[in-house]
């Protein structure tokens, strides 16, 4: 059975609290509160979370340390798991396997589907007892002659784990040329992404450089340029199917217009959107949002922070069973290019708040920005390149249709 999720410990497994660690013992929490910024994340969680993102698997913590501890301590670091299981929420605590039960209860997953990591050997007696995999962060541990006894899997640091667990997703990497070229943001590397778990872009979108193609073809896109239309929905079709179905189901759901309170079948979003969802493991779903109120075209509006505040909390959703739906393992927010993340983070708030917890990802066809900076990270060689062979493809496929139209006659 496919791992589904990671379930981690906060404290020294996550995040060094050493600085804190004899006032966390005596209960004063005041103090504890000022020390959280000399706090750090240990080398590497960023990157492990990012992986785990990466291969859609679902994140959690389990402390034995407040809700409100957890929250200040998640929030500065802008660390979003999708669930925390804290001290108050079980009536026992680690080692005993409550506190494990409850997040695979509220994951809805069984325990082969999940492992834990953790620094003390409450954290592995208690994930074992659960009959979750337990794996042992030595980096942060005081007691690692117990953990080497009691662990299934013991790591030195973060990036061990990370090199561990990539050979464990090798199947579900990606085998293809989409491997080098798409691009992945979770939503916390997002400027306004926190109720979003990833997005991911085919390509950039250079404001000054109109004459990279695929700007150029997303450009088109936006204007309904119907070449343009059918190329970039075929990119994003071959793209998944790189990427691999999913076990579904996955509602895709396309964001709307800045002027358009429901969604419009004809304009080239929900198209895409359509496309998606025509492909096994996806159900397009075009009425699960809406709005009220429509917003400015925000490429007329100064700054940032202007455009985020005319867009936020402008979403509203559907519940699921408004639309005889059963609740989807995610929903795929459909767009054609994203900024921070603004109107995508906007929607996914609003079908939370409707719906309950539910993994909400985006996928766009280009991630906005400014400048072409060719021979760095931000240029679109891999993307282009793609694209280039899809229409070698076309080119051979039109000659052999001719040709063989000449050889019938």
């Amino acid at each position: 059975m496919k791992v589904k999720a990671a379930i981690f410990d906060l404290d020294m497994t996550l995040v060094n609290s050493s600085a804190a660690a004899s006032l966390r013992k005596a209960m004063k929490w005041t103090q504890v509160y000022k020390k959280i910024p000399s706090f750090d994340l240990y080398p590497g969680v960023p990157e492990l979370l990012q992986q785990l993102t990466n291969n859609r698997i679902r994140q959690c913590i389990v402390t034995s340390a407040s809700e409100e501890y957890c929250k200040r301590v998640l929030g500065h670091f802008r660390v979003q798991p999708e669930i925390s299981i804290c001290y108050h929420h079980t009536k026992r605590h680690k080692p005993h396997p409550e506190p494990i039960q409850l997040a695979l209860d509220k994951l809805d997953l069984s325990p082969s589907e999940a492992f834990s990591i953790g620094d003390e050997p409450h954290d592995i007696t208690a994930s074992r007892s659960a009959g979750v995999p337990a794996f042992a962060a030595l980096w942060g541990s005081q007691d690692r002659i117990q953990l080497l006894k009691l662990a299934d899997q013991v790591f030195s640091s973060p990036g061990e784990l990370a090199d561990y667990l990539t050979d464990s997703f090798r199947q579900r990497v990606l085998e293809s040329p989409a491997r080098d070229r798409i691009l992945y943001f979770s939503g916390t590397s997002l400027a306004r992404g926190g109720n979003l778990a990833s997005v991911s872009c085919l390509g950039y979108r250079f404001s000054d450089n109109d004459g990279d193609d695929w700007t150029a073809y997303v450009n088109q896109f936006k204007a309904n340029k119907l070449a343009a239309n059918k190329k970039c929905v075929s990119v994003i079709i071959r793209t998944l199917h790189d990427i691999g179905l999913p076990e579904g189901p996955i509602l895709v759901v396309p964001i709307l217009g800045s002027q358009d309170k429901e969604t419009i079948d004809r304009k080239p979003i929900s198209r895409m959107a359509r496309a998606i969802g025509e492909l096994g493991g996806y159900q397009y779903c075009p009425r699960l949002l809406y709005k009220k109120e429509r917003y400015r075209r925000l490429h007329t509006i100064q700054g940032a922070d202007n455009r985020d505040a005319e867009v936020e909390g402008k979403y509203c959703s559907r519940r699921f069973g408004q639309l005889d739906l059963n609740k989807p393992s995610a929903v795929l927010l459909v767009d054609d290019i994203v900024t921070r993340g603004t109107t995508m983070n906007d929607a996914a708030r609003a079908i939370k708040e409707s719906n309950g917890h539910v993994i909400v990802n985006g996928i766009a066809l280009a991630k906005a920005e400014r400048s072409f900076q060719s021979g760095t990270q931000l240029e679109n060689n891999c993307i282009n390149a793609y694209l280039q062979g899809i229409e070698n493809e076309e080119v051979i496929s039109r000659e052999g249709q001719v040709k063989g139209d000449v050889v019938i006659k």
